[in-house]
């Protein structure tokens, strides 16, 4: 009985023994982590937080857009100045820091300060050639953006700390850790659309000028432009405002351009037919408000003539007889209600009436009514003229063996509304859009813009929208001049087949001389429709 006694009591030092050695494991690990954590946080507080290096942002074609290099920043621990006077002068005439603000740093209690981060090369050169005690130098790295302003709305830009706060920068922030973003934009395409909206805004006297540049068959945004733009390596002189990216934040009513979507979805649901005609010479009055057309015609149009000449009458019949909720049923199987797919966080919903009645049916097929994004309007669009088929637009390089679709529309009616569209251009209103060799197809839009509940004749958005080839789109561009003024250059006439489709046909000159397109005849207007007529046939002359 002794024996096991002992043996109780050997085995309970054992185990006391054994706590002990535990407790004071776990306690020296504590007072271990504590004293390290103290010296890494110390460490960091005084000599600046270790930034983890960032990867490429890159084009389609491995064109570096955002890119890290090597920075050196300046720090001062005021207790280390033996010269406070000479610190002064030396942060004032190396580094342009305001004297009051110098002095402030020089006499600070802190242990650490942050004097200027990601100083240039001349400032290093000149500090350290001062050589003054307290003030040091921390090599990091930054951001940098090779082509300056010409991405900034796409790409963005991180804080002075590295981290992503706008465009691709802050939707991929995390995933720049661990490896490069390729985009579908092409640095060619950009540029482009960049110089051709430049010149238009400045000659048309404009408030902004924006657009885009798609491949219709992908979804890959391959340019997209915002003016005015902003550049991501000057935060200090960057003006807030031009951060705003019209594309998919700029909510706009875009007019005559809504027309394809009123026509589309009024074939597509077998209401009407192409040769169907509609008698527009006279004002449609609906619930005391006027219906009238931008060009008066004493004649009834065809669907194809209503599109040519952009006739508001003809639309607005066309969603009497179609239907309120058919029409609301169409326009969110386009997608028009909502927010672009874009990977970027700068972007809206779209914004319409509350209460749908015929009336607001009726205005909304001619584009007013319903407050669209570009981005949400292209998306749209493609689907009219690919085909049928509804692709969410990206802004990430795209497999071409996996591209995310949904049939919104028949290819019968898309091959009509191509067909159509090329007519728009060849014989309408998108005349000055045309380019020989390439058949364009295309849409013109302009709105009023209102102010304090009233449409204004001389604030208006001038819009075009085409794609090309006609027949096998490979490209689909849009182009809106927000708020011109009437001047000389445009014949004081701010619409958007004066102003924009001007500016498209440029473009479109110049992607297909950047891309090698050989020109061909133009027999696309003498397709038939269904082994029926041409839609050339279906026109008046």
């Amino acid at each position: 009985m002794n024996n096991y006694n002992s043996f109780l009591k050997k085995r309970l030092h054992y185990a006391l023994y054994a706590i002990f050695l535990v407790f004071f494991l776990m306690v020296a690990k504590l007072i271990y982590l504590s004293i390290m954590g103290y010296q890494k946080n110390f460490s960091q507080y005084r000599a600046g937080t270790t930034k983890l290096s960032r990867y490429d942002i890159t084009d389609r074609n491995g064109n570096v857009l955002a890119i890290e290099i090597p920075s050196t920043s300046v720090y001062i621990r005021p207790s280390d100045v033996k010269d406070p006077t000479a610190a002064i002068n030396a942060l004032v005439s190396a580094l342009g820091i305001n004297k009051d603000l110098a002095t402030k740093m020089v006499n600070s209690t802190s242990s650490f300060l942050w004097v200027k981060r990601n100083i240039s090369e001349e400032e290093d050169k000149n500090l350290k050639y001062l050589g003054i005690l307290g003030i040091y130098f921390q090599k990091e790295t930054k951001r940098f953006y090779p082509y300056g302003s010409i991405f900034s709305h796409i790409v963005g830009m991180t804080d002075i700390d590295g981290k992503g706060v706008s465009g691709i920068e802050n939707s991929f922030n995390d995933a720049l850790y661990e490896k490069n973003i390729e985009l579908s934009v092409d640095l060619k395409m950009q540029r482009i659309l960049r110089e051709s909206l430049v010149e238009a805004r400045e000659k048309n006297q404009a408030k902004h000028a924006y657009g885009m540049i798609v491949n219709p068959n992908t979804g890959e945004v391959l340019a997209m432009v915002s003016l005015e733009d902003f550049n991501p390596n000057d935060r200090v002189d960057m003006n807030i405002e031009n951060m705003f990216n019209y594309p998919t934040q700029g909510l706009v009513e875009f007019g005559s351009i809504m027309k394809v979507f009123s026509v589309a979805m009024a074939l597509e649901n077998g209401t009407f037919q192409i040769e169907d005609s509609f008698d527009v010479s006279k004002p449609i009055v609906q619930n005391g408000f006027l219906i009238t057309d931008f060009s008066y015609m004493d004649k009834s149009l065809n669907i194809p003539e209503v599109l040519m000449y952009s006739s508001n009458i003809g639309t607005s019949i066309m969603m009497k007889e179609l239907g309120v909720n058919t029409q609301i049923y169409y326009l969110n199987k386009f997608n028009l209600f909502k927010e672009t797919s874009l990977e970027i966080a700068e972007k809206t919903s779209s914004l319409t009436s509350q209460q749908w009645n015929e009336l607001n049916s009726m205005t909304v097929s001619y584009g007013y009514g319903l407050a669209v994004s570009q981005a949400t309007y292209m998306n749209s669009f493609i689907a009219i003229i690919n085909g049928g088929n509804y692709i969410p637009l990206t802004l990430l390089k795209r497999n071409p063996d996996n591209i995310p679709s949904r049939r919104v529309l028949s290819e019968e009616v898309s091959a009509e509304m191509r067909k159509m569209l090329r007519l728009v251009v060849a014989k309408g209103s998108g005349k000055r859009g045309d380019v020989a060799g390439f058949s364009v197809g295309g849409k013109t839009g302009s709105a009023e813009k209102p102010v304090r509940g009233k449409y204004q004749n001389n604030l208006a958005v001038a819009s075009f929208v085409a794609f090309f080839p006609s027949e096998a789109p490979k490209y689909v561009v849009i182009v809106s001049i927000d708020e011109p003024r009437r001047v000389a250059y445009n014949n004081y006439n701010i619409t958007g087949g004066v102003l924009s489709a001007g500016v498209v046909k440029n473009i479109i000159s110049k992607i297909a001389t950047a891309e090698a397109m050989e020109k061909q005849a133009d027999d696309t207007l003498g397709v038939n429709v269904n082994n029926q007529k041409s839609i050339i046939d279906f026109v008046a002359p």
